[in-house]
């Protein structure tokens, strides 16, 4: 039995088919049935009924999914742990940030620190928020500049927060508005960015609060889609403040919430992991230039 059986036989377990398993995973469906039935000798039970109907679990194959799980899942932290070790031995830095957290920081700030400190091999990467989160509880990241946090997983410095508004188009019944509550915006079309992304779960969470029921047009994961949309009067969206700064729409205008909503930026680390002193060095750095930028 080895790792890859193991995945084989979860992913027959997952489509309850031989066939459609095969494809999936890219090989012969009579080579994957050799697996599962080299599998099911090893073990002394069966694991599956096959049929015209499907592939499906015999109690026997329920009960190995759940050790099966937990062998993956042991496997890959393993995997993680030696990644983790070798990365220190290297000196690597490995950084993730959410998109549009290095403007607010400086762009330039990792390749700085990189000129200062050449012994270590600096990598770093823009993704969406809480793919940043989860990178860094994953052990994929050493440090992550994020929206999302989990604290109870991760270690958490707050760096700054920056004003989300509401974008309204020169047709919209908003567009003279001085504020706008969350409730409200909810009678004109909206984009709004995918789960991905802090922002989109901060006014979720808002309008769950007051009970509204937004008209979501589109979930996008790029904002410039967003804004043509908006420049276009299809539809209103939600955006940071610093976004509003990068693009000249003229018929289009930032709108304060009277909720006055902020995205949290945090430099996070997962929780209980041993830091490498490059890691050490660069958390070191970020806030000697935080407090220099405060000065």
């Amino acid at each position: 039995m080895n790792t890859r059986d193991i995945r084989f036989f979860l992913k027959v377990y997952e489509c309850e088919s031989i066939n459609l398993a095969a494809e999936q995973l890219f090989i012969t469906p009579q080579g994957l049935s050799n697996v599962i039935s080299k599998l099911e000798k090893e073990l002394g039970a069966e694991l599956f009924v096959r049929s015209r109907a499907g592939t499906y679990p015999t109690a026997s194959g329920k009960a190995f999914r759940e050790h099966a799980v937990k062998m993956i899942d042991h496997y890959e932290d393993g995997l993680r742990e030696l990644e983790e070790i070798r990365q220190q031995q290297e000196g690597s830095v490995r950084l993730g940030y959410a998109f549009g957290a290095l403007r607010g920081l400086a762009t330039d700030v990792p390749l700085r620190f990189q000129e200062l400190n050449q012994q270590y091999r600096v990598e770093y990467m823009e993704l969406p928020d809480l793919t940043v989160e989860e990178f860094v509880v994953r052990g994929e990241l050493d440090i992550g500049f994020t929206a999302s946090c989990d604290f109870n997983k991760c270690d958490a410095i707050k760096m700054y927060e920056e004003q989300i508004f509401f974008v309204a188009h020169d047709e919209s019944r908003f567009y003279d508005r001085e504020s706008v509550s969350v409730s409200e915006i909810c009678e004109e079309p909206l984009t709004l960015r995918n789960d991905n992304f802090a922002t989109t779960h901060i006014i979720l969470d808002e309008w769950e609060k007051s009970g509204a029921s937004p008209s979501v047009l589109m979930r996008t994961g790029g904002i410039l889609r967003s804004l043509v949309l908006c420049a276009d009067r299809k539809a209103n969206t939600i955006i940071l403040e610093h976004v509003m700064k990068e693009f000249n729409y003229q018929n289009l205008r930032a709108i304060p919430f009277k909720e006055d909503l902020k995205w949290p930026l945090y430099m996070i680390t997962r929780k209980g992991r041993t830091r490498s002193k490059g890691v050490q060095d660069y958390i070191d750095y970020i806030a000697e230039y935080q407090t220099q930028k405060l000065l």
